[in-house]
């Protein structure tokens, strides 16, 4: 009886606290391993549904005012589903992989300028392929002589590195010709990327002020071979215009044998495609609107907002080019910068702050500082 209860004693209440913890214990990995089924389950039955009936298409989103200003719908594309669903989704038709700005640079002085752009649309995160295009003896040439040749290579070499540039070197237009010359070379070059669906040429010396407004163009259905804007109504179509390409071979061709027959010429190789009006979008603003492709020469003539943040929210790129000015890339002296400034107090403040954000960006991006200003230039 007393070995009995002893052994009653020891081993009855502790028996049952730890059959009590072993139960809960269950109890709690029977419900886990429950609950985890569910939701697995409940995955499964959604991802059916939704294959079953997939979500409905996105409604389409309007294109951003100012472009639909300047650019408006392409010729033909009104209407498309093809060209709804594309807005709506807000992506090429081909992927972004397929859509690229193109810088064509034909003089050493001339590559920072790229080189900034591409910086600025790196820095936007634009999702668009980046291409500059040099003369080939660029990379076969030793410099020799020219005291801009290594700048240039150390300059292609951080746009490839930093920026992710794709590097195209290109051969002079026609057979021949001096290689060293920047007249020797065309922007007939930029039809002859066929693996790009879409290209954007901005014009030189300029600023990129809002990438998001430039990368709509890219995702518009181009039912042409060409559109472009010049940077002013008064300029004609050439190295100074913004260029929406469709390349091909066939074009390329095209254009290169109406050079070689003196139909056009190197300097403006697209006067066939340019001949039907609405290839041509004339640059234009209104009382809400700045352009989407502005020129500082052209800015007392752009409304004189209260607001002057309108302009570098609403303008896509700003093409910095002043008569009786060499461009931004030199140190202007005081004097002759006073009087290309604009009177108005809107364009004045705007055209000095992009003349001082260039030559900052001209540091920061290539640490170059301004050309001395000679004369001759």
């Amino acid at each position: 009886m007393t070995i009995s209860s002893g052994i009653g004693m020891i081993t009855g209440p502790g028996a049952v606290s730890k059959a009590q913890t072993n139960s809960f214990q269950v109890f709690i990995f029977t419900s886990l391993l429950f609950l985890s089924g569910y939701v697995l389950q409940q995955q499964t039955v959604h991802n059916i549904q939704r294959a079953i009936r997939p979500p409905p298409k996105p409604s389409p989103k309007p294109l951003p005012s100012v472009v639909a200003q300047q650019f408006g719908d392409p010729p033909g594309s009104k209407g498309h589903e093809a060209y709804q669903i594309q807005i709506a989704t807000s992506q090429p038709a081909e992927g972004w992989k397929k859509v690229a700005y193109a810088q064509v640079v034909t003089d050493h002085r001339l590559v920072c300028n790229a080189v900034m752009v591409f910086g600025e649309l790196h820095r936007q995160k634009s999702p668009a392929e980046r291409l500059l295009l040099f003369p080939k003896a660029w990379a076969d040439s030793t410099g020799a002589g020219d005291p801009y040749s290594d700048t240039s290579r150390r300059l292609l070499k951080r746009a490839a590195k930093r920026y992710g540039v794709v590097l195209q070197p290109i051969g002079t237009t026609l057979p021949g010709t001096n290689e060293d010359r920047p007249s020797s070379y065309s922007l007939a070059s930029l039809f002859s990327l066929i693996n790009y669906s879409r290209v954007l040429y901005l014009p030189p010396s300029g600023l990129l002020l809002k990438a998001s407004l430039l990368d709509s163009l890219l995702v518009l259905p181009l039912e042409r071979p060409l559109l472009a804007m010049p940077a002013e109504s008064s300029l004609s179509i050439d190295s100074s215009s913004l260029l929406l390409v469709r390349p091909s071979t066939a074009e390329h061709d095209h254009i290169l044998s109406s050079i070689l027959s003196a139909e056009s010429s190197v300097e403006s190789p697209f006067k066939d495609l340019l001949s039907d009006p609405a290839a041509i979008r004339q640059p234009s603003a209104s009382d809400q609107h700045y352009p989407l492709l502005a020129q500082t020469s052209a800015l007392e003539q752009l409304p004189d907002v209260a607001n002057v943040k309108d302009f570098w929210s609403s303008t896509g790129y700003v093409r910095i080019s002043d008569a009786g000015l060499p461009g931004p890339e030199f140190d202007i002296p005081q004097a002759e910068f006073r009087k290309a400034m604009p009177s108005r107090p809107a364009a004045k403040r705007i055209w000095e702050e992009l003349y001082d954000k260039f030559r900052d960006h001209r540091m920061d991006i290539c640490g170059l500082d301004l050309e001395p200003w000679r004369k001759d230039v």
